[in-house]
């Protein structure tokens, strides 16, 4: 057993962290896609609408090789879940929750990081927690840093899709107003901003496994049709990321990543007094799909955020975005108030 302070310097030694990234990665993808939708006609199931266009993320943009400390995966890990399904009062408990991974990763410098000896014996018993949280530690991460560099002198603020959400949408039979009755969803938002300018909100979807590059494939293929379920101003035009992270057992960790482009995500509505307390809409669940001619479509199942919803959808993601802050805290009674009754 490492002393607190072997453990404490090993989560702040840089490791190279291993993206995969290219157009062999997005053909194999889209294949794991068609197959799965084959599948689903043959068993007679619901055909799954996935995000169109997911092409590599530019090599200038991430390089295939980026250096993160265990720190920062166990951190952007910690901030993610404290609203992620959990109350207020769970904050902290869910923050040193993360810390349950302060050994599983080893590496440094001059070296890739995996899984060290004791992330291999918690696998052996936690497969698919620790493959999805790890997954989850380092997409997050990995798209912080990405959004980070391409929009310099913003902010960039993760926030867990199901609050965000919820504040408009009824997402189970527990909440009130029409029910949106679609499971496919991003698991969390990333929103770029700073003050007194628009915003930009990227879907995101992260899975993790020990299984192997098919599994990612798969994994990939099935977060295309969580991110398709929300769409920020235009029909198809809201960009997004999609990771899955491989670790394997022996060998380094890969995460293998896909990126989608459009001109939509963008926030500036009416202006809003931040500060003031956020109500919970009532949306009529449902994207609306352009007109085909001179007749009007039909709406397709998932959440749509209008024109004349961007800035209350800006206000629910900076309460949202201080509400994980006071959870990551651990202060219950600062968060509440952050949070829509829903």
């Amino acid at each position: 057993m490492k002393s607190t302070p072997e453990v404490l310097r090993d989560l702040a030694e840089p490791s190279n962290v291993s993206v995969h990234s290219n157009q062999e990665l997005a053909s194999d993808v889209s294949a794991a896609a068609a197959d799965d939708d084959k599948q689903r006609e043959e068993k007679e199931l619901d055909q799954l609408r996935r995000k169109r266009g997911l092409h590599p993320i530019p090599a200038g943009d991430l390089g295939r090789r980026v250096q993160l400390t265990p720190w920062d995966v166990l951190h952007s890990f910690g901030r993610a879940i404290t609203l992620a399904r959990r109350g207020a009062a769970r904050g902290l408990a869910e923050h040193w929750g993360a810390l349950k991974y302060n050994q599983a990763l080893a590496g440094d410098s001059g070296s890739f990081m995996a899984l060290s000896t004791e992330g291999k014996e918690t696998a052996d018993y936690y497969k698919a927690l620790q493959s999805g949280e790890l997954g989850t530690g380092l997409a997050l991460a990995l798209a912080t840093r990405l959004l980070s560099d391409r929009y310099p002198n913003h902010n960039v603020s993760i926030v867990p899709a199901d609050t965000a959400l919820r504040a408009g949408w009824a997402l189970t039979s527990r909440d009130s107003g029409p029910k949106s009755g679609y499971r496919y969803r991003p698991q969390f938002f990333a929103e770029v901003w700073k003050p007194g300018a628009p915003s930009r909100v990227f879907p995101i979807a992260c899975k993790g496994n020990h299984s192997g590059l098919s599994a990612s494939h798969t994994q990939l293929a099935s977060a295309s049709a969580h991110v398709e379920a929300v769409h920020i101003g235009a029909w198809d035009e809201t960009p997004c990321l999609v990771f899955s992270t491989e670790l394997p057992l022996d060998g380094p960790l890969t995460v293998h990543a896909l990126e989608a482009d459009g001109e939509g995500g963008w926030l500036e509505g009416p202006g809003r007094i931040l500060d003031h307390v956020l109500e919970d809409e009532n949306v009529y669940p449902g994207i609306q799909p352009p007109a085909q001619g001179d007749n009007r479509a039909e709406p397709v199942p998932g959440f749509h955020v209008s024109s004349d919803l961007y800035g209350w959808f800006q206000h629910a993601f900076a309460r949202t975005a201080a509400a994980g802050i006071t959870a990551f805290a651990g202060d219950a009674r600062a968060t509440a108030p952050y949070l829509t009754k829903r």
